[in-house]
């Protein structure tokens, strides 16, 4: 009897545990949909970047600090989240040409930009000064 008590009780943490995974995976799976993983094209460069922001314009975000994975190709830029944050992440493809980049005040400690692309509106992408200067040394395209 305990033991049927615990394999539930086990059951049900791990259940809520995919259930908040899944519904943090909200915002990310919208770009995953428009923006679905393709070939960069010849890569250049893979790194795991320090952080990522996916915001909505309502100010709703998700922080995904140190478990993305970046590949640069002349195409763009592929982003992945390592496992287990993979989990209901699926890889995406931003395309070099379609992206539009605009300065925001995010970070306090560093330069932060805004990634926006048209196929996913009301939702951007932040990261660093840092990181944009190292997509655009790659894919050889200063996004607007």
């Amino acid at each position: 009897m305990q033991t049927m008590l615990t394999v539930q009780g086990l059951g049900m943490v791990v259940g809520l545990m995919a259930l908040m995974w899944w519904r943090h995976g909200a915002r990310w799976r919208r770009f995953a949909a428009a923006y679905p993983a393709r070939d960069v094209g010849v890569v250049t460069e893979t790194r795991r970047m320090q952080t990522v922001i996916i915001r909505s314009q309502s100010g709703i975000f998700n922080s995904y600090k140190g478990t993305i994975t970046a590949t640069v190709g002349a195409q763009g830029v592929s982003l992945r989240p390592m496992a287990p944050w993979s989990v209901f992440h699926p890889e995406i493809f931003l395309p070099a040409a379609e992206v539009r980049v605009e300065q925001t005040g995010w970070y306090l400690n560093a330069t932060s930009y805004a990634v926006t692309l048209p196929r996913v509106p009301g939702l951007d992408i932040l990261v660093t000064g840092d990181d944009l200067d190292w997509f655009s040394s790659v894919t050889q395209h200063r996004p607007v």
